[in-house]
């Protein structure tokens, strides 16, 4: 990776450890934090407000349909888990799933 490219990374599931995760993500050098969802349109907003750039989605493939990502965060509740990350694997999308 050149050191001008930087890792598009999307984030499901906003709640406390998700908008830590976001502000941890959009702080990190070299990370865009390019997308955000959740089921909830008013967290969407918020963090979409926040971060400047970032696209809201409620829907999880959705967001994946609709974004180029390098990377997915799923900091949704733990029985989403399977369903999202076989979509975004099955997408060649990196994953990673707190638990």
């Amino acid at each position: 990776m050149e050191l001008s490219e930087r890792v598009r990374v999307g984030l499901v599931g906003l709640g406390r450890f998700g908008k830590l995760h976001a502000a941890v993500l959009a702080a990190l050098p070299g990370v865009e934090l390019a997308a955000v969802c959740d089921p909830q349109p008013d967290e969407v907003a918020a963090l979409s407000a926040r971060y400047e750039g970032v696209r809201g989605f409620t829907d999880c493939k959705e967001m994946l349909n609709a974004t180029d990502l390098d990377a997915v965060f799923l900091v949704s509740p733990e029985p989403f888990h399977g369903e999202q990350a076989l979509a975004s694997l099955s997408r060649g999308i990196a994953t990673f799933t707190e638990i």
